[in-house]
This record gives C-alpha cells, structure tokens and sequence, in this order.
C-alpha cells in the first residue's frame, strides 16, 4: 500500500477546484471533533466512528511566513465555502470568517503569520449509509 505524505496546506475554492492557494509553512495544526458520533462495530471486530450530517469540526493551524499575495488570496476567501486539505491527507469542506483570521505583518520581512480557525462541515455524500440524519 501506498501513502503519500503532503507538506503543504490546499486551500481550494469549492465553486473552482483550479483556484488553489498552496500554503507550505503549516506550523501548527489543531482538531476539536465536536458534535455527536456513534461507534458502529463492523465485520471483523473492526470499529469505525460515524458522525451524523452537519456535524462541526473546527481545525485551527498556523502558517508561518505567508507572502503578502497569500494573506490578500485568504482575507478574499473569507465567508466562502472552501475545501481544505491537510498534511494528514485529509479533504476537509468548510469556511472561515474574518474573526477566525488572524495575521500578525511582519514589515522588515515582507511576510506575516497568519492563524485560521476553519470550520468543517460534513458533507452528506461522504457518510456511510445509516450514519443518522440532521
């Protein structure tokens, strides 16, 4: 079995999977799974948790050094559904608003760090069948 490892954060817009913004100083990355789930035991003694549709997961991550095109790209991308994915390799669909962005501008480096709570929302077509309604 193959894995790959990605280094880098995608940001994508959700309408245009072309327009991507490659974000490769994730410093920090941080998941609060809140909401309601079941553990469903399957064939083989195999587990696997299900959470029901809408369910809110909130990824916090810090990018270190974003160029100043980045920081505009992310500041325009406010309020728009977008789909995410991690160096963990997962896709993640979700929004963020201008309180959950922060960018600290560094001015001598022409750089700035930014800090973005995303909020993911699972989508209905990606759930295992019976995993509950809204």
């Amino acid at each position: 079995m193959a894995a790959i490892t990605l280094l880098d954060v995608f940001l994508h817009s959700a309408d245009d999977l072309s327009d991507f913004l490659a974000l490769a100083n994730c410093s920090s990355l941080e998941e609060d799974s809140g909401g309601p789930s079941d553990v469903r035991l399957y064939a083989s003694g195999r587990t696997r948790r299900t959470r029901m549709r809408g369910v809110v997961t909130t990824v916090a991550m810090t990018l270190e050094r974003c160029t100043r095109a980045e920081v505009d790209q992310l500041r325009a991308w406010q309020d728009h559904y977008l789909l995410l994915r991690d160096p963990r390799g997962r896709v993640l669909y979700g929004a963020y608003s201008a309180k959950q962005l922060h960018v600290t501008e560094y001015a001598a480096i022409d750089a700035a760090d930014v800090t973005i709570r995303f909020d993911a929302v699972t989508p209905p077509d990606i759930l295992p069948a019976g995993s509950g309604e809204a």
